[in-house]
């Protein structure tokens, strides 16, 4: 089939010094740029390729990484993550109500990933009355299922759509979150293209969200 992930080769490293060693390998990098057709093949790895959601931090080596980590990292700072704290304990409070009672959970349904993904949206600054929505397109760009494949580059063009329309948004009309956070940040004269903004805010929320379902 094409795009099947299945096709890819791959290696897994689960020793301490074996992760430590690759992660300073000069040969290894992660950088999209670097890999084959066969990577792009794969649909939401494709998908946000041709769109340029992968120019982030996470995604970059070298100076190119340095630069981005170092814009992003004003932004990010442990006052931001400090201001969401209360909202935190109020989410988990929450989350934990609803399941004590009966004694068990499903800890990854019911708290790991609800708490995630309300934790950066709040972060990022999306709208309440369009989160369920992203997570729709976020669930079909990510994790699709084989037969829903063909819906993955429209599902990563309506995350780049909204990113970019939130982007400008607060670069007008900035609020108390991390995306006006990274439009306004400043080193000099080098700030984030929108475009960067966008990729930024793409990693944050869509690939802590990703393992959530098997195929």
């Amino acid at each position: 089939m094409p795009g099947d992930p299945s096709r890819l080769t791959a290696w897994l490293l689960t020793r301490y010094d074996d992760v430590r060693q690759a992660l300073i390998d000069p040969r290894l990098s992660t950088d999209p740029n670097h890999a084959g057709p066969a990577v792009f093949a794969v649909p939401w790895i494709g998908g946000q390729h041709a769109l340029g959601l992968d120019r982030d931090m996470l995604r970059s080596d070298g100076a190119t990484h340095t630069r981005l980590r170092s814009l992003v990292g004003k932004a990010f700072t442990t006052r931001r993550v400090e201001s969401v704290r209360p909202a935190i304990q109020a989410r988990v409070d929450t989350l934990v109500d609803g399941f004590a009672a009966r004694g068990e959970a499903d800890l990854i349904e019911e708290f790991a990933f609800p708490l995630t993904c309300s934790v950066i949206m709040d972060l990022v600054g999306i709208p309440a009355s369009r989160r369920q929505e992203f997570d729709g397109w976020v669930r079909g760009a990510v994790e699709p299922r084989p037969h829903e494949y063909a819906g993955v580059p429209q599902a990563w063009e309506s995350i780049w759509a909204f990113l970019a329309d939130l982007v400008t948004d607060k670069e007008h009309d900035p609020g108390d979150d991390l995306t006006s956070e990274l439009v306004a940040v400043r080193d000099g004269t080098d700030r984030l293209s929108p475009e960067e903004s966008s990729a930024e805010c793409s990693a944050s929320c869509c690939w802590p969200d990703t393992p959530r379902r098997s195929t």
